[in-house]
């Protein structure tokens, strides 16, 4: 094998073609980003409102001599727009073609859209164009109350704007928390001046030629706004893998060592594989996963043929608490209280499915959840 073509060039994109010359691969290494800009880290991007572009290297994943280094054919701002499996081909956006005898499907996902428009938070760009909105932006409609959506909320709020929150959901990230943490956030929220808007869908956002303005509800509400940021979610970045004889749904469709054909894996947020773990199909948008699923598609490159079988692990920093998850959570799951009470500043709590422990959630206590992993996959006491 001397080819290996990585398309996506960000976290998942960046953990394969490094680990990939760390174990001593000395062939060439195609490494394709739809973004002009290196990899760089994005969960801070709603960690802050105003970024700017002298903020960017403060992101970088790799520092540049290392990158250097890892001599990569590199594209930047180059789209791919085919693949060709049988034959072992990507096709570019500017005509070019790469040749490859193993390929790494590491798109990541693209935001989902609304009726209207909204602004959304994916990349850099993205996060410069936001501040530059705000700067004159009263009152910010969110639509969407999942992560992004509440860490938006939560520092819109801060910064002294009128931040309202919009979802069908009953309550804030009631999806992926259930029903006691997720009442647990929305008084968090309520607390620090959030205006809430939950069970009633968006029916349309009203654009006018300086943007988007007001947001109508289907119970026939309307809410001002000065500005809407759309968070409802995303979709994989799998459209250019059409006709390419790559299985796609819900990403690419992998097993249990992230490979969707011979020679052809995927990492990161575009990856559907089977984590022999939970027996289940998993596709997680977490960046810890997309670093740690590119280490180990790189090593099944090399033919170490492990199974990926990690505890998802997640967090999300809202106003001044932090919330830290180990495993599965939510869901119809049975929560027991490991550590504290759920209404405390502090506790560590468990979801139990089928009489194991699937995952553990805490809330400002990095020390105890750290400690309570150990419990994934054992019966509570």
């Amino acid at each position: 094998m001397d080819r290996v073509a990585i398309v996506g060039a960000s976290a998942a994109g960046l953990a394969v073609a490094a680990t990939l010359r760390d174990e001593g691969f000395a062939g060439t290494i195609a490494l394709i980003g739809e973004e002009r800009r290196p990899g760089y880290d994005r969960p801070p991007l709603s960690k802050k409102l105003h970024y700017q572009e002298g903020d960017f290297a403060t992101l970088l994943l790799t520092d540049p001599a290392a990158f250097g280094r890892l001599d990569l054919d590199l594209r930047l701002g180059q789209r791919a727009v085919a693949a060709d499996a049988r034959r072992g081909t990507l096709s570019l956006a500017d005509g070019a073609t790469v040749p490859w005898d193993a390929l790494v499907v590491a798109t990541g996902v693209r935001p989902a859209i609304l009726p209207g428009g909204g602004l959304t938070l994916r990349t850099f760009d993205d996060a410069i164009r936001l501040g530059e909105h705000l700067g004159s932006a009263e009152k910010v409609v969110i639509v969407g109350a999942g992560f992004l959506g509440c860490e938006l909320a939560a520092l819109v709020a801060a910064s002294g704007r009128r931040a309202i929150l919009v979802d069908p959901q009953p309550a804030p990230m009631a999806d992926r928390f259930g029903p006691a943490v997720a009442a647990r956030l929305f008084a968090l929220h309520a607390a620090r001046g959030v205006e809430m808007h939950f069970g009633v869908p968006v029916a349309r956002i009203l654009a006018e030629q300086a943007g988007p303005k007001d947001v109508d509800l289907t119970d026939g509400r309307r809410l001002e706004a000065d500005l809407v940021v759309v968070a409802v979610g995303s979709r994989p970045a799998t459209e250019w893998l059409a006709g390419s004889g790559i299985p796609v749904e819900n990403g690419v469709t992998c097993d249990e060592y992230c490979r969707a054909l011979p020679n052809v894996y995927a990492a990161g947020d575009v990856a559907n594989w089977f984590n022999p773990r939970y027996a289940r199909r998993m596709r997680i948008e977490h960046r810890m996963n997309a670093t740690e699923q590119g280490v180990a598609v790189a090593a099944n490159i090399l033919g170490r043929d492990r199974a990926f079988d990690p505890i998802p692990y997640f967090w999300t920093d809202q106003f001044d608490q932090k919330i830290q998850v180990h495993g599965l959570i939510g869901g119809n799951r049975q929560v027991v209280e490991l550590t504290g009470t759920i209404g405390t500043d502090s506790f560590v709590l468990a979801y139990v499915e089928a009489g194991l422990i699937a995952g553990v959630l805490g809330w400002n206590a990095p020390v105890g959840v750290r400690k309570a992993r150990a419990l994934v996959g054992k019966p509570p006491a």
